[in-house]
């Protein structure tokens, strides 16, 4: 079973994901 965690916004959310997004794919979303 996994874990989960809950956050208060989605900035903290991105800030716990393994690897960096890209700046382009960033802009394109």
């Amino acid at each position: 079973m996994s874990t989960v965690q809950l956050v208060e916004c989605p900035r903290d959310a991105w800030q716990g994901y393994p690897v960096q997004i890209p700046t382009q794919v960033k802009v394109r979303y």
